[in-house]
């Protein structure tokens, strides 16, 4: 949810600040990098500079909240760092606007990197929330051999 600040600056007829995306790869140390051509500072950390987009998926409330992530023009260590993920990884997505760097208007945490393709251009992370309503609860299943005294 955009906060009343942000909806009146999307809707102003002009304006010098620009929404930007921040995108935190939760490793250790965490990976910090914003859609700029210079890097940023927000709340003490660092964001690089990258060419990066984001795809949000339709907020309708019939659709788990997913997004993905399209990294540009990459380096040969960032093919090897993918290829080397073993476990999936938290990913938290935020927007500030360019004047107001400390001031996060909209931000979407608890998103697992699922899928990842990449080419010699760009590395796309498909993300998706952990999706805690389809897992089995309790993990075992009731059967003949492992409960005999239930049949």
């Amino acid at each position: 949810m955009t906060t009343s600040h942000a909806q009146s600056q999307i809707r102003a007829p002009s304006q010098s600040n620009v929404y930007l995306t921040l995108v935190t790869i939760h490793t250790t140390p965490p990976t910090r990098m914003v859609n700029n051509n210079v890097n940023v500072v927000s709340r003490g950390n660092t964001f690089t500079a990258m060419p990066l987009s984001v795809e949000l998926s339709p907020d309708d409330g019939d659709t788990m909240p997913s997004a993905r992530v399209i990294f540009d023009n990459i380096t040969l260590e960032a093919i090897d760092w993918v290829r080397a993920l073993t476990t999936p990884i938290e990913i938290t997505i935020e927007t500030i606007f360019s004047g107001e760097f400390d001031v996060v208007e909209q931000s979407i945490s608890n998103l697992l990197i699922n899928k990842i393709t990449y080419d010699q251009f760009s590395i796309t992370a498909v993300l998706s929330a952990d999706d805690d309503l389809n897992q089995a609860l309790p993990s075992d299943r009731y059967t003949a051999l492992q409960w005999p005294g239930l049949y």
